[in-house]
């Protein structure tokens, strides 16, 4: 289902209707508003199972945010648990999530930032800045693409951590291109 300017409207003073009376409800006035004053309805879908199917972000955009968040919650995991001989190679700006370019990949940005701080997903980035000020899109791609690979693995190992071999050759990807 699609929503229409119309419906988001009364949607919204149905919230207000709601919270006015105090009614103690199973309904998250708050989420909801957030979710359609951000344009985020894939949310209500991922909050609201079978309520609306609505596609304001491509959901593409959602995968590709939350396989970089996944990828980058790992990464940074593993980075933490390595000691520092083996940390030797491997720069501690590449294996850390750093957000997205507020001017050239806002709905990433949004994407990542209505995640955490709406949905409470990848809790690591809690307190982070979700503007990176500069392209991290490119960088993210190339080193999904290294990454996406050894994904498959981590469960079969008994934690998700990567070796720091692994981070290297993660870590080549992003200084091989700009963006």
């Amino acid at each position: 289902m699609e929503l229409r300017p119309a419906e988001k409207l009364i949607i919204l003073m149905l919230t207000e209707i709601y919270d006015h009376l105090g009614v103690q409800g199973e309904t998250d006035t708050d989420f909801l508003r957030s979710a359609i004053f951000g344009g985020h309805n894939w949310a209500l879908d991922w909050q609201l199972p079978g309520i609306t199917q609505t596609d304001t972000v491509p959901n593409e955009v959602v995968s590709e945010t939350v396989n970089i968040l996944d990828m980058f919650d790992v990464l940074e995991g593993s980075f933490e648990a390595l000691s520092p001989e083996d940390r030797v190679g491997i720069e501690d700006w590449v294996v850390q999530f750093r957000g997205f370019d507020g001017n050239n990949e806002t709905t990433h940005m949004s994407v990542a930032q209505f995640l955490v701080e709406k949905m409470d997903r990848f809790a690591r980035f809690s307190d982070r800045e979700f503007n990176s000020h500069a392209p991290t899109l490119g960088r993210a791609l190339r080193m999904y693409e290294v990454y996406e690979p050894l994904r498959a693995n981590l469960g079969m190992r008994g934690n998700p951590r990567l070796s720091a071999d692994e981070l290297r050759a993660i870590s080549a990807a992003a200084t091989a291109g700009r963006g």
